[in-house]
């Protein structure tokens, strides 16, 4: 039922929240001369990630199954791929192994990231033991793909949004490195940690000397 009759004024969601997330994003660079490929069984999703990255002036192509998708490469080179993990008849892992192993395929050494709405610890390990060069998780924002096509697309194919070409010399890897992957470091020290955490978390320590070229 209607509680008041009274006008409740203008509503903005946008003041609801100090977070830069919702401010206005725009996209840092432009590459007019790169391809893509994004395949995802949801019509709606592909229409939204086309959408987010569609400032950048990439040339986006669409796929709505992993079949389609394999004939797609066949017949086009593309800078990067992002790949839906669960699909029918044929899930994202399958169809990345199939690209890589593809006969006269244009894109088995294309960097393929896939779309994940579940990043857990077993998940994240399939991916890494399959070979996928990154990962993001569902739903994606537009400075997420941006951060990852940077990571992926070639360097003379980037443009900044000055109109100056980007290279990798530009891009500070630290802030665009999207990718999330387990990491083991090991060093010249020992852990003082007590062994039943070690032992819990199943925490892999291999002491050695790290050397970088500082």
């Amino acid at each position: 039922d209607v509680s008041s009759d009274e006008s409740i004024g203008n509503i903005d969601i946008t003041n609801a929240s100090t977070s830069s997330d919702f401010e206005k994003f725009e996209h840092s660079f432009r590459a007019p001369g790169a391809r893509i490929l994004i395949v995802d069984d949801n019509e709606m999703n592909l229409e939204v990630e086309k959408k987010l990255i569609l400032g950048t002036e990439i040339k986006v192509e669409l796929s709505l199954s992993g079949a389609d998708a394999l004939k797609k490469t066949l017949r086009h080179n593309y800078d990067v791929i992002f790949m839906d993990h669960l699909m029918p008849e044929m899930d994202g892992i399958e169809c990345f192994e199939k690209i890589r192993r593809q006969d006269g395929g244009l894109n088995r050494n294309t960097p393929i990231i896939v779309l994940t709405a579940n990043a857990g610890s077993e998940n994240i390990e399939a991916y890494n033991n399959a070979g996928f060069d990154g990962y993001l998780v569902k739903p994606v924002s537009g400075m997420q793909l941006e951060k990852m096509l940077l990571s992926h697309l070639p360097d003379d194919k980037i443009i900044s949004s000055d109109n100056n070409e980007m290279t990798g010399a530009h891009i500070s890897t630290a802030g665009l490195y999207a990718r999330k992957k387990s990491v083991a470091i090991g060093t010249s020290s020992m852990t003082d940690m007590p062994e039943d955490v070690i032992e819990d978390l199943d925490i892999k320590i291999s002491p050695f000397r790290v050397i970088t070229d500082e």
